[in-house]
This record gives C-alpha cells, sequence and structure tokens, in this order.
C-alpha cells in the first residue's frame, strides 16, 4: 500500500522503529531489582546455570544444620565477598574444585556464601576476611561453625580434604575427567562490559553519575564491611571507623550529605557503651542507625521493606561474569579514593588526615584479605612512606596524595590482570584492563615516546618520588615489581608496558575529573585535559558521547516525524472527501 505522498507504509513504520530503537538505546536498560533476602545487592559469584557450586544463605545453613554421620553429604563452604578482586579469581578454582568434586562421584558438596549479602551469616561463622573455607566433614555440623575446619584455598588443599574425608570419592574418575576440563569459553568476563545507564537517570552528567557511584561505595562499606565477621567494635577498629566518618564529614561532596555525614558520627558516638575500659558500639545498634540513615537513600536504591541496594552507574556491571575489578563495588571505591585525595587540595581534609583515614579503612572494613595484605606489605607506615618523604624531594603534600592513589590504583589494576590472566591462560583472550587514563583520555598525559625524546627520564621531584631507589618506603620496590609486571599480559596489545607519563598534566586531569563545587569545594581554574567529568578506565560516559546520542535522537524523530505527519494529513483527507455511509 502506497500514499500519494509517495511513502509506502512499511516505510514509514521503518523508520519509526529506527526512532524508536534509537530513543531506547540512548536511555539505556532499566537495572533489575536483586532479590531481596541478605544486604545491600552484589551479585553473586557462582550464578552460572552450568555451576556445579550452590549459593547458599542463612536459610539453607539452618535447614542443614545436624549431627554428619557416614553416607550424609558433607559441606565444603567458601565464605567469600562479591566484591572482592581476589575471591573473583580464586572463582574459577572453586568451580573447579566442585566439578572435580562431582566426576570423583563423592558426597561432599562445595557451597558458597556471598558476605556482601549475608554479612550477619559470615559473622557467626567468624569470617573477618575473604576468601575463607571451611569443612564439615562425618562428626561435623554445618550449623556449629565450631566443628569445622580451616581448609587452605589452593585447589590441591581442597581435593585434599574432600580424599581425606569423604571415602566415596574416586581420584582416578576425577582425574581422567580433568584432562577433559575446560574453563569456559571466549564469553567470559575477560570482555570489557558495556557500561548501561538505568533510564532514571539518562539525563544525570557525569559528574552527578560519578557522585551516585561513590555515595553507593561509602554506604555499601558502612553496611557489608565494618562488622564484617564482628558483633562488636573496639580499638583500633572503632578509633578507624570514626577517623573514617570524620574525613567523609569534611571531604565528601556536597553540603547535604556532608550535613548527614556529620549526623551520622554524632548518632554513632552517642551508641558507645563501656567493656571495662574500651568504648564499644555493637553490630545491632549499628545497623539500627543505618536504617534511620537517608545517605545515598533514591528511590533507585529502595526495594522495600527499609532495605537499601547499592546504585551504581558508571560502575554498572552487565551481568555476573562482569563484577569487582570491572565495576561494582571495588570501581566505586576507587573513585571514591581519587574524590577525597582531590578535595585535600580543594578545601577538604589535610593530606594527612585523608591518607590516614583511608588507610585505616582498607586495614581495617576491606574484606578482601589478599588486596589488605598486598597494601599493608607495599605502605608500611603511609604517612611516612607517601608525604614526609615526598615533602623531601619538593613534592607538595597534596599532590603526592594524588599521584599516589593514581600509582595504587594502577599497580591494583596490573597484579588482578596478572592473577586473571593466569586463570585464564586456556582462553584465547586476556583480559582487556589499562593503565589509568587511557590515551583516548588524556592523550596529553603521555610524554612523546619519539626516539628523539626515548629514555629521557622526566626531571624533577615526581620521578624521584615514584622511582624503586628514591620512592616511597622500603617496600615501594614491591609495588613498582607489581604495576610494571607484565608476566601473563605480554602479549595483550591494549596493556602498554613502558610508559612516560608527564606529571603536570595527569594531575591536571584527575583533578579535573574528581573535584566537586560546593560551599566548601571547589575545582581547580583553567583549561582542562583530556576528556574531563567522570573519564576513567572503568568509565564509559563523555561529554562528546552524551552530544552525539543527543544529536542522534534528534535527527531520528526529524526523519521519522515529517513522513508521519504527511501520511496522518493523508488519511485525514482521505476520510474528509469519502462519503459517509447510510445506516
Amino acid at each position: 500500500m502506497r500514499f500519494c505522498c509517495g511513502v509506502s507504509v512499511a516505510a514509514t513504520m521503518l523508520r519509526l522503529l529506527v526512532c524508536l530503537a534509537a530513543v531506547w538505546g540512548s536511555l539505556g536498560r532499566r537495572a533489575k531489582v536483586p532479590d531481596e533476602g541478605g544486604a545491600p545487592g552484589n551479585t553473586d559469584l557462582f550464578g552460572d546455570a552450568d555451576s556445579h557450586v550452590v549459593e547458599v544463605g542463612e536459610g539453607f545453613m539452618k535447614r542443614a544444620a545436624g549431627r554428619i554421620k557416614p553416607g550424609d553429604t558433607l559441606y565444603l563452604v567458601n565464605f567469600y565477598s562479591g566484591s572482592c578482586g581476589h575471591c573473583q579469581t580464586h572463582a574459577d578454582t572453586w568451580k573447579k574444585a566442585a566439578k572435580f568434586a562431582a566426576n570423583g562421584g563423592c558426597k561432599t558438596q562445595l557451597l558458597a556464601v556471598n558476605c556482601d549479602s549475608w554479612r550477619d551469616l559470615c559473622t557467626i561463622y567468624e569470617v573477618e576476611s575473604t576468601p575463607r573455607i571451611y569443612g564439615f566433614g562425618i562428626g561435623g555440623n554445618v550449623g556449629e561453625p565450631k566443628t569445622g575446619t580451616l581448609v587452605g584455598e589452593e585447589f590441591g588443599n581442597i581435593v585434599r580434604w574432600i580424599e581425606e574425608a569423604d571415602k566415596s570419592f574416586n581420584l582416578e574418575d576425577a582425574l581422567e575427567m580433568e584432562d577433559e576440563y575446560v574453563e569456559g569459553d571466549d564469553a567470559g568476563s575477560e570482555a570489557a562490559p558495556r557500561k548501561e545507564v538505568v533510564n532514571d537517570i539518562h539525563n544525570m552528567d557525569a559528574k552527578a553519575m560519578l557522585k551516585v557511584d561513590i555515595s553507593s561505595a561509602l554506604r555499601f562499606g558502612l553496611e557489608t564491611g565494618v562488622f564484617l565477621g564482628k558483633t562488636y567494635l573496639d580499638g583500633e577498629a572503632l578509633d578507624a571507623l570514626y577517623s573514617w566518618i570524620n574525613l567523609l564529614r569534611q571531604s565528601f561532596p556536597g553540603d547535604l550529605e556532608r550535613k548527614q555525614l556529620h549526623w551520622f558520627l554524632s548518632k554513632l558516638k552517642a551508641l558507645e557503651t563501656k567493656s571495662g575500659s574500651k568504648k564499644r558500639i555493637s553490630s545491632k545498634e549499628f545497623d539500627g542507625l543505618l536504617k534511620q540513615w537517608k545517605f545515598a537513600s533514591s528511590k533507585m536504591s529502595s526495594v522495600g521493606n527499609g532495605t537499601w541496594r547499592a546504585t551504581w552507574i558508571l560502575c554498572r556491571q552487565r551481568s555476573i561474569r562482569d563484577i569487582g575489578v570491572y565495576g561494582g563495588y571495588p570501581c566505586a571505591l576507587w573513585a571514591l579514593f581519587h574524590v577525597l585525595s582531590v578535595s585535600s587540595s580543594s578545601g577538604g581534609a589535610p593530606p594527612e588526615q585523608t591518607l590516614s583515614a583511608i588507610a585505616g579503612y582498607i586495614r581495617h572494613f576491606f574484606s578482601c584479605s589478599e588486596c589488605v595484605q598486598n597494601f599493608v606489605k607495599s605502605n608500611p607506615d603511609p604517612l611516612h612512606d607517601v608525604l614526609l618523604k615526598a615533602e623531601k624531594l619538593g613534592v607538595s603534600k597534596s599532590r603526592a596524595l594524588i599521584l599516589f592513589f593514581w600509582m595504587e590504583h594502577n599497580a591494583v589494576t596490573r597484579r588482578l590482570i596478572r592473577e586473571f590472566s593466569g586463570v585464564k591462560r586456556k582462553r584465547k583472550k586476556v583480559i582487556a584492563r589499562h593503565v589509568f587514563p587511557v590515551r583516548s583520555r588524556c592523550r596529553s598525559c603521555y610524554r612523546d615516546s619519539s626516539s628523539k625524546l626515548r629514555g629521557v627520564a622526566p626531571a624533577g621531584g615526581d620521578f624521584e618520588y615514584l622511582s624503586n631507589n628514591k620512592g616511597m618506603g622500603p617496600n615501594a620496590k614491591f609495588r613498582d615489581t607489581i604495576a610494571t609486571s607484565t608476566k601473563g599480559v605480554a602479549k595483550d596489545p591494549n596493556v602498554e608496558t613502558d610508559i612516560e607519563w608527564d606529571y603536570d598534566v595527569l594531575l591536571r586531569f584527575l583533578k579535573h575529573t574528581y573535584c566537586f563545587v560546593d560551599s566548601r569545594l571547589k575545582c581547580p581554574s583553567g583549561q582542562a585535559v583530556g576528556r574531563v567529568g567522570a573519564s576513567s578506565y572503568d568509565y564509559d560516559v563523555s561529554s562528546w558521547g552524551t552530544t552525539f546520542v543527543s544529536f542522534f535522537i534528534v535527527a531520528s524523530c526529524l526523519v521519522c516525524f515529517r513522513p508521519m505527519l504527511r501520511v496522518v494529513n493523508r488519511v485525514r483527507r482521505k476520510m474528509k472527501k469519502s462519503p459517509k455511509r447510510r445506516h
């Protein structure tokens, strides 16, 4: 059918569909609300349909409670954190062990408990860091933590426990099947996730999105990490909590947010009770205070019944395979550290207070045991090793602090690249991760690599401050070794291993990227460097991209609007001309 205007119905409808698709694509897909139960909504690591690992929670542990007799099911339980990078690299080992056990025909079942969702359950089992594995053999009771045996996280230790505890396990059958084991297809988590933005916030700018993420990271850490494995908080841990919230009260962006943090700190101190000479706070009272707190609360973060859920936008994960180092809590927590370090030079708390509070938070409240060990090993005395040594080399404390967290972020990224590359060595691809910032975000941050300048060391204190010999602390070489290691990733063309940075430009980039403006904080004046805003290798939002999407929407609507208007007018004219039927 064709109208007189020369536009067929099919062509018009096709254009209309293109227009609607463009609008829908630009708004993004609405985030799925996680199932209720547990706490603030982090994705489980073992939700794959083909996984032999069973994700469980408090209900299962209660149902499975009871003395284990010969012939009953034995249990190996992996208490992990979905936001822990090391737990993610260990996940494949746990899946492999579960399949190995199944191939051996044994009665041992491998379970997993996400402490991000089941903090109180993990506290009952005294899980203060993750991953932590307990085995419950004959005579044990999965409902009684003290009857469990602590098992090493290495594959050999897991199999050794199964072999000793489960007499039905056939090692030869398992080894025969092991030769056929494949570690997954190319659709796994090595692909960089496509960032999606829920349509409730499609019109927010990059800084507003960044603020949503760091607000969620702040609260998520308080909800899941502070009382993990603890019923009461006292001593150094309580002091670290006070220091962390006090820092946020001074340096977190937003006048309203700082007022909310001030309220929280004052109410928190009012909860103190004394046990002998020590002051302490109970987890029950702390959780009650969190429920009253309005910080980071919105229609996106509420799922009813007073339950709070984290909302990730720039750090949003695409699926259960794209978590942790690709998005979610660790991504947003690094962004928060960058924001706080930049705030220290633009109206927030001084560098000494900022570094001390962040270091205390990592030591006491970050659940990933290996991550904490690496940080402590490379920074045994952060205040002395970072700020005082930098000052002696002519680098200001505020400048040193910003560069320090930039370097630590890249060091962690490189270490995780190496770990994931080792775990996924049978896959065709290596995980596509990059140093921060990538060239496309800040080309000027990279020095000219032409032969004329190749090998010429940057002059000034920054280079010495970040070097092995005169840098931060006795273990600076350890950190640099991690940061520059190419083991397992040397063939990845996306990972640059020999980079010379322009630290002045890099510093301006970081300040413009992570600064905020309110009654206390300010952004540096002058021309921004690179594509700033919330630009990071973890983020996929930029001003030119927003402009392009907006232009595409308008153009698409213009394309389909005029033909549709012609069709409507043509139909109306034909209806007017057609004679009325007699009844």
